[in-house]
């Protein structure tokens, strides 16, 4: 593979110039990551805006007023299968421990969240 480029740095100076990379021998590997799936799949499989993580996903919740309500933690998942998000139990237990703008009642094995505030304030 060749390639070409031109950089100019801040100071106005131009450089150019011209590479060739070479296939690696039996040890190079096509750019994936987990399950041999290409890193442009996993990208384009989630849409623009479409929460990566539990917290991302809960402050989604948080500003579609879902906490306005007290949920359990059965609730909230279901809340996150609506939105195409399944993120695993513990991950997601953890998420709703550090957020910040939840407060927790109950006992364990029986927690619920409510916002602390409205969204936006």
């Amino acid at each position: 593979m060749k390639l070409s480029f031109v950089l100019k740095d801040d100071t106005g100076h131009v450089f150019e110039g011209d590479v060739e990379l070479k296939l690696k021998g039996s040890t190079a590997r096509p750019s994936s990551t987990k399950h041999g799936m290409p890193k442009s799949a996993h990208s384009a499989s989630a849409p623009s805006g479409h929460p990566r993580t539990p917290t991302d996903a809960l402050q989604r919740l948080h500003q579609k007023s879902v906490f306005k309500i007290e949920r359990e933690f059965q609730a909230v998942d279901e809340e996150l299968g609506k939105i195409d998000c399944n993120f695993p139990k513990p991950s997601l237990a953890k998420a709703l421990e550090r957020a910040r703008f939840l407060t927790r009642h109950g006992k364990r094995g029986s927690y619920r969240w409510i916002q602390k505030y409205p969204p936006g304030s």
